[in-house]
């Protein structure tokens, strides 16, 4: 019997706050990234009865509809039970039963007691009993009808996953004799931005030295496809910006920073980037050796001013000349190229399709057109650049962000094997670097200052670092408070604003207000490694603390631990091999009574420094929730001093709802498709109607994901879409086989009228051929004994030279004026081998149709015909074989003459009927031979 467990309120009942870690779904509102996927009449701001707070669901379900909650897949071994109050209204009764999702299947099913009238109960059902217990991709639950009828309404109020309770104790093991790689200076960079008005001062310098600063990039993002350097200019303005190239590199000289420059690609030449390089490296020697052509220029959120903008093969071709003028202007820089992973991402056209070498698919996606017209080209980049901002704007998740560190070892080893799979050999000297990283990818809110965005930070880089991530560019220095991000209660944190930077614009910043969390985490990373420090291997058995661990320059090692339970101090067993520890170390730690010092305004919000004795090879140590800390085992060496800080700002704008979003057109055919392959001509308009405010798409799906697919679209780009404008949706059907198909595609946004739903059809067909045969056309039988089948054969050539030839159908009919009886032409299925849809003969490849003729008696001394009709892919289908002969009433038959039933001897005239006496051939006439055997003579 599956567990469940089912506890009785009333509604007065004070409910309990739930802990940090649980996961909550619904709290008045859907919180955390869920998303309202229902199919039953749904009102997530249900105000009377209500079990706790101000809202409820409301759930009117017709027959097996049901309350669908979707969320992207998270780990549900964190969990152990799901929970929610249900209350079944003024009559009760409804009966119905409960699913979780796993990877988007629905698992076992629970079945809930009918629901008792105006009664809240709480239902908490363990997830081994809904089967979604250990599962890494949970993806959703519903509460479906299971009568089959249509239900009063009920109400669903304060809906969490539980969280299970964590280890006794988590083990965490490094060994010392086996280094992972070298670390890189990228590995702690920060952008910078020409809007910072204040960057290049004292303050600033002090900021990046304390906060160990490594690594910095110019101009600023999406900004630096329309910035020229020369002038400090972007396209339409006149004025300059607060920050030059020439401010830039005096600070960045001052720090000893690695430096990435990002060239202007979409309105700027490559005589203007060459000359970037010599201004830089030749006239002023500042020898910075990272140059990116572009910013995401596969998004149409960047200026792309190209007769195909947006285009990887037109991007390839102008790289090449980039690449090439760059270079000539210093041999020694590294030019890298715009790249995302998978293979299918951003296909923005599809008129310059690649197959991959290794799987012989095809694919339209930017990365792989770019690099294989690169590889046309013979232009091999020096690095890839990536971008990684893991969630979207008003779907944040706490636990969500700090648990997705796992897709940095996935996008490397996709980028990896596209550049393996379309540059060959070639592929080994380009290297990886992800020139952005942050937790949200538009409309910064209160996660981005939070504590919970520091941590991400540290755990960014710990996990970047375990795979071939040259560079982590967080985004960015200074950037601007924004109120209108994502600002709900569910997410951790007291600062009611968002900011992308880690520090906010006051000269000097105060600590208590103007310095982030993550400004401390980056000063934090510096006690942890260096560039050219050597990463060792480090491994935690518990999701909740990740870890990493380096050997330091000086000879100390250095362990990071990250702590990412909000609630729960963890317990570590710390087990470090093939090392000699002085067992004395250092511990330095940031975590919440830091962040509440800063709240508070008394205390220091600043990292804490703790001698530590008495350690060995193997100990246990506790960390506190929410905390980065990192223990560094003496061998003598001081650790380096913490420096005083300094900070700045300057705003930018963010997008706001909007309540007036429509999508067209409402119904799109994409006409016949040959099976297997794929066309794109349904392409839908999404527009802002609205004249302040943004919209912002959140997801976009489609029910048949095997034959249809969302192939481009740039609906979601960062920022949303401003007020009276509009993005496209283009959908691609790949149809698997022949038929008719009908799907729907559905938009979510923040609009009122979301989710918007669009259908698209279409048929699949078959391929073409070429050209084909099938001879003898007509085919005679010539004279057929009554009663007696005799079999001819047709032959059937695929003459064309690329696509198979199908044959879908064969159909013989007689056509013998007249003759109304049982069919004389057959067709022989076991004498023939000529497949039959799906399988297909190959160019060149010949088979055999086999057919009877089996004249009627009643036929005899008659011309008898008939038809095959051949349908299938052929240029000329559908084709019609004539077919030909007529019955005898013979026994034996040689030459033209045949012995009748009495041993008459007569001759065979199909033309004329039987003249009894004369051969068709030859002057004879018919005589009896041996054996009744007749001879023309």
């Amino acid at each position: 019997m599956l567990a469940l467990i089912l506890i009785f309120s009333c509604l007065t009942i004070t409910t309990t706050a739930l802990a940090q870690t649980d996961q909550i779904v619904y709290n008045d509102s859907l919180v955390n990234g869920w998303q309202n996927w229902s199919w039953a009449t749904v009102n997530l701001s249900n105000t009377i009865p209500v079990q706790f707070g101000t809202d409820s669901i409301s759930v009117s379900a017709g027959p097996y509809q049901a309350l669908y909650l979707e969320h992207d897949d998270f780990d549900s071994s964190l969990y152990g039970s799901l929970v929610f109050w249900i209350n079944g209204g003024p009559t009760g009764g409804q009966l119905l039963q409960v699913q979780a999702l796993v990877g988007g299947t629905a698992r076992t099913v629970v079945t809930l007691p009918a629901l008792a009238a105006n009664t809240w109960q709480e239902i908490a059902i363990p997830l081994a009993s809904l089967g979604a217990q250990h599962q890494p991709d949970l993806d959703g639950f519903w509460i479906q009808d299971r009568s089959g009828k249509t239900q009063p309404a009920f109400y669903v109020d304060t809906i969490s996953f539980t969280a299970a309770p964590p280890p006794s104790v988590v083990n965490i093991s490094v060994d010392a004799g086996n280094t992972v790689r070298t670390v890189d200076p990228g590995h702690f960079g920060i952008n910078t931005a020409v809007w910072d008005e204040v960057f290049d001062t004292s303050s600033t310098i002090n900021l990046l030295t304390a906060m160990g600063n490594q690594a910095l990039r110019f101009p600023g993002g999406s900004l630096s496809d329309d910035y020229h350097w020369a002038t400090n200019t972007t396209d339409g303005n006149a004025w300059q910006w607060a920050t030059s190239f020439t401010d830039f590199a005096a600070v960045a000289t001052a720090v000893g920073s690695q430096v990435f420059v990002t060239v202007n690609y979409g309105s700027g030449t490559p005589a203007e980037a060459s000359g970037w390089v010599s201004s830089s490296n030749v006239t002023n020697h500042y020898g910075f050796k990272y140059w990116e052509v572009g910013n995401e220029v596969y998004g149409s959120w960047e200026t792309d001013n190209n007769t195909r903008p947006h285009d990887p093969y037109t991007y390839a071709q102008r790289f090449a000349q980039y690449y090439s003028q760059m270079k000539s202007a210093d041999p020694t820089i590294k030019v890298g190229a715009v790249s995302v992973p998978g293979e299918d991402s951003y296909a923005n056209y599809t008129d310059h399709p690649v197959v991959n070498p290794r799987t012989g698919v095809t694919h339209n996606g930017w990365t792989p057109v770019m690099l294989a017209t690169l590889k046309n080209i013979g232009v091999t980049p020096d690095f890839l650049i990536y971008h990684r901002y893991p969630e979207n704007p008003g779907t944040e998740d706490d636990e969500d962000l700090l648990l997705s560190s796992g897709t940095w070892s996935t996008d490397a080893a996709n980028l990896r094997q596209q550049l393996n799979d379309y540059l060959g050999a070639a592929a080994a000297n380009v290297e990886l670097d992800c020139t952005e990283n942050n937790s949200v990818s538009s409309s910064p809110g209160k996660q981005t200052t939070s504590l919970v965005d520091a941590l991400f930070m540290a755990d960014s880089i710990c996990a970047a670092m375990q795979t071939e991530f040259n560079s982590v560019m967080w985004w960015d220095l200074r950037n601007g408070q924004e109120m209108d991000g994502n600002l709900s209660a569910s997410l951790y944190g007291w600062r009611e604003y968002g900011d992308y930077g880690v520090v906010d614009g006051t000269i000097p910043p105060d600590p208590a207000a103007d310095v982030y969390p993550a400004f401390y985490a980056g000063e934090l990373l510096k006690y942890f490694a260096r560039g050219g420090d050597q990463l060792l291997t480090a491994a935690s058995d518990y999701r909740l603390m990740s870890t990493c661990a380096a050997t330091r320059a000086d000879g100390t090692l250095g362990l990071l631990v990250i702590n990412k339970s909000a609630t729960n101090a963890l317990n570590a067993n710390i087990a470090i091999s093939h090392a000699t520890l002085s067992g004395n170390a250092t511990l330095y730690s940031y975590g919440i009574p830091q962040d509440n010092a800063a709240k508070a305004g008394t205390g220091s919000p600043a990292i804490v420094t703790t001698p530590v004795t008495g350690l060995s090879t193997n100990f246990s140590f506790s960390f506190p929730a929410y905390s980065a800390n990192v223990l560094v085992f003496s061998n003598g060496a001081s650790p380096s001093p913490t420096t005083t800080l300094t900070a700045t700002i300057t705003a930018t704008p963010t997008a706001m709802p909007t309540t007036a979003i429509t999508i067209g057109p409402a119904t799109c055919d994409s006409g016949n498709v040959v099976e297997g392959n794929s066309s794109s001509t349904c392409v839908f308009a999404l527009s802002n109607a609205g004249f302040t405010n943004h919209a912002i798409v959140t997801g976009i799906t489609i029910d048949d994901t095997l034959d249809f697919g969302v192939f481009f679209t740039d609906c979601q780009a960062p920022g949303g879409i401003p007020a009276q404008s509009s993005c496209s949706i283009n959908v691609t059907f790949n149809p698997q086989s022949t038929g008719s198909y009908t799907t729907h595609l559905h938009v979510f946004d923040n609009a009122t009228s979301s989710p918007q739903q669009v259908t698209i059809t279409g048929t699949g067909a078959l391929p073409m051929s070429t050209t084909d045969t099938i001879t003898p056309n007509p085919l005679d039988f010539g004279g057929s004994p009554v009663g007696q089948a005799n079999e001819q054969f047709l032959v059937v050539d695929n003459t064309g030279f690329t696509n198979p030839l199908v044959l879908q159908t064969l159909t013989v009919t007689d056509t013998t004026p007249g003759y109304t009886g049982p069919n004389e032409f057959t067709l022989v299925p076991a004498d023939s081998n000529c497949p039959i849809e799906p399988t297909g003969l190959g160019p060149g490849e010949s088979c055999i149709i086999a057919i009877d003729l089996t004249p009627d008696a009643s036929q005899v001394d008659a011309s008898l015909t008939g038809t095959l009709v051949v349908a299938g892919n052929a240029a000329t289908s559908p084709q019609t074989i004539n077919l030909t002969g007529y019955a005898v009433f013979g026994i034996t038959v040689s030459g033209d003459c045949y012995t009748d039933a009495t041993g008459a001897c007569n001759a065979m005239q199909s033309d004329a009927g039987f003249s009894g006496q004369s051969c068709l051939i030859g002057a004879g006439i018919c005589t009896t031979g041996v054996g009744f055997s007749c001879i023309c003579q």
